[in-house]
């Protein structure tokens, strides 16, 4: 066709539902196609869309197929006459597209189209950058479908973690947000004496969940000294959160092939200093971050007045950036509940600490002294003894 000519298309009818078929039906592929009319002529040429997301090689075959019937240079969307359709395409019966998606082995499963995903405009959309190039090309996908979904996730995942307590599996990798301060860990383990719950920890299944409980360790996790606070010193004031990354067996199984090809590479040990080299302003971030968090106050239990609920405020007397680990305390009375912030407190909701134990002073040797025995004497008095 002359890259010169220009056509006026008219929309007619509804959008259908046809897919393509190979002649043995080894594989099927479906397609949207909305009618379009030449009101100069009357023609009709349908405008084909990918009923689902194809993958690389599937829009290669479909381009094979239809491309040289193509009225437009496009390798995503067809412009074709009806003749062609109705020779080349099968009418589906039904309007689930999906339904109409088969693959040898289903190797590459149905994924919804990418002309009809649809994303919330609260935020504008996210740049993942080089990454979503990287999955596109590792994996066959559309790359605008790869930025959908990770856009998708960044504006629901918080919400997943946060609101519904839930970890979000990205198959390598568990993610969760736990409502505790940047350095909860190295609270938790001074508290419960590193070595006892270190032992306990290396436990497995039944056994380790028994010798927490014995330590009481839900009262220890739920201790106000866990949370971090953010607002203003004389108000009330939200808990921050930390994401944990649980790494999978899968993520060391990947680390144990690559590594293993790195070290068949040669030169190991200069290759760790490079990945530090990479990562170097990272690594600064993650470690300024975490050092911007632990700075935050400890939090406090304000009573409720009137009825009103009891809340968080931070105990600026007491912020944990303040006091040394070796100051605080090594035993608190807990109360009845132990996954409570009470539970390191008193029946009456007042926190009776018991200090660590004095250093025990060592012996004094004798110190002699510098006066003359006076219990020898020269000559006898009226003593029965001398």
């Amino acid at each position: 066709m002359n890259d010169n000519a220009t056509i006026v298309l008219k929309p007619v009818g509804d959008v259908e539902l046809w897919y393509a078929e190979a002649d043995d039906c080894s594989w099927r592929l479906p397609l949207h196609v909305e009618w379009k009319e030449d009101p100069s002529t009357g023609n009709l040429y349908g405008l084909i869309l990918p009923g689902t997301c194809f993958y690389q090689n599937q829009s290669l075959l479909m381009n094979v197929l239809l491309g040289s019937h193509s009225l437009e240079d496009r390798q995503d969307r067809w412009l074709v006459p009806r003749s062609s359709i109705e020779s080349l395409l099968h009418k589906a019966p039904g309007i689930h597209a999906e339904f109409y998606h088969y693959w040898p082995d289903n190797e590459q499963p149905s994924i919804p189209s990418h002309h009809e995903l649809t994303v919330p405009a609260r935020r504008p959309a996210k740049t993942f950058g080089s990454f979503v190039e990287f999955v596109s090309a590792e994996r066959g996908l559309p790359a605008d479908v790869v930025q959908a979904v990770l856009t998708a996730i960044a504006q629901v995942g918080p919400r997943w973690l946060v609101q519904y307590n839930q970890p979000i599996n990205l198959g390598f990798v568990d993610l969760l947000a736990v409502p505790f301060r940047a350095n909860w860990k190295e609270i938790v383990l001074f508290k419960g004496k590193a070595n006892k719950l270190i032992e306990a920890l290396l436990k497995t299944g039944r056994e380790c969940r028994q010798r927490l409980t014995s330590m009481r360790f839900p009262a220890t996790l739920c201790s106000p000294q866990n949370i971090a606070l953010c607002g203003g010193v004389k108000s009330v004031a939200r808990i921050d959160y930390s994401i944990e990354a649980v790494s999978t067996e899968d993520f060391d199984e990947a680390i144990e092939k690559i590594e293993g090809e790195r070290m068949e590479a040669g030169d190991y040990v200069a290759q760790h200093s490079k990945s530090v080299e990479r990562l170097y302003e990272s690594i600064i971030e993650c470690l300024a971050r975490y050092a911007r968090k632990t700075q935050a106050a400890w939090a406090a239990v304000r009573k409720g007045g009137n009825g009103s609920e009891p809340t968080f405020v931070p105990s600026v007397s007491r912020a944990f950036n303040h006091v040394c680990l070796t100051n605080m305390p090594v035993d608190i009375i807990p109360a009845d509940s132990d996954f409570s912030v009470y539970a390191e407190q008193n029946r009456k909701h007042q926190p009776i600490i018991v200090p660590t134990p004095a250093v025990k002073m060592p012996k004094m040797s004798s110190v002699p002294s510098t006066a003359h025995d006076v219990r020898s004497r020269r000559r006898n008095g009226n003593l029965d003894q001398p």
